[in-house]
C-alpha cells in the first residue's frame, strides 16, 4: 500500500527494531501496484526450485513462505540479500567501509545471506510466515515446462500462477516438444564441442 513515509529516529538494540516496527499500525489505502502483480513477484521470489540450479536446493535462501532476492554489484563493492513475508522485511548489506572491493564475496548467497538467514529465522520465531495469499483474478494451472502452454502427453509440466487474462488457452503438441528437445540437445552438444562447458 502507498503511504506517507515514517522515520525511526534511532535504534539501540535488536529489541528496538521490533518495537519500532510494530508501532507503525496504519498504511495507505491505495495499492502502489496491482496486487496481482505483487503476488506473482512474491510467488516467484519464494520459489526455491526455481533458483536451485544457481544456489542449490538447500541454500541459506531456502526458508519456506519467504520471498528473497540477492544482488551483487559488478565491482564487488556491495552485496545484498533482501527477503520478506507479509509481516516481516529483512535487508542485509555487506561491504567495506572504505568502499573497496570485497576479495572473497562472490554473490548474495556467500556474503549477505548467512546474516540475513539468521535474522529472518529469529524474526519468524516471533512472527510466523503466513504465506502469500492469492488475490482475486489470479489462476493457478498446470502448464508445459518448456512452452508455458497447456501440457500435452509428451511434456513434463508444472503448476504456475497467471493473471486471469493471461491463462494459456492452447496446448503444446508432441511434435513441438520433440523438436524443442532435439534443438536444445544440439545447442548443448555444440557448446560442449566449442569448449563452453567442461565435463567433470
Amino acid at each position: 500500500m502507498a503511504s506517507e513515509p515514517s522515520f525511526i529516529p534511532s535504534v539501540s538494540a535488536a529489541s528496538s527494531i521490533i518495537s519500532a516496527a510494530t508501532e507503525i499500525t496504519s498504511c495507505g489505502t491505495e495499492p502502489a501496484i496491482d496486487p496481482r502483480i505483487s503476488f506473482l513477484i512474491s510467488d516467484i521470489l519464494s520459489d526455491n526450485p526455481a533458483r536451485s540450479s544457481t544456489f542449490g536446493s538447500n541454500s541459506l535462501l531456502n526458508i519456506p513462505k519467504v520471498a528473497v532476492k540477492t544482488g551483487t554489484t559488478n565491482n564487488l563493492r556491495d552485496n545484498w540479500t533482501i527477503g520478506y513475508t507479509p509481516n516481516v522485511l529483512v535487508t542485509v548489506w555487506v561491504g567495506n567501509n572504505d568502499n573497496s572491493p570485497m576479495s572473497y564475496i562472490a554473490s548474495g548467497v556467500t556474503g549477505a545471506s548467512p546474516i540475513w538467514n539468521k535474522i529472518m529465522t529469529k524474526l519468524l520465531s516471533l512472527y510466523p510466515a503466513p504465506g502469500f495469499p492469492s488475490p482475486p483474478k489470479v489462476t493457478k494451472t498446470r502448464v508445459c515446462s518448456l512452452t508455458n502452454q497447456l501440457p500435452c502427453s509428451a511434456c513434463s509440466d508444472r503448476e504456475d500462477y497467471f493473471l486471469d487474462e493471461n491463462v494459456p488457452k492452447s496446448a503444446c503438441s508432441d511434435e513441438q516438444i520433440k523438436r524443442i528437445r532435439e534443438e536444445n540437445s544440439a545447442i548443448q552438444r555444440d557448446k560442449l564441442l566449442n569448449g563452453a562447458y567442461t565435463v567433470r
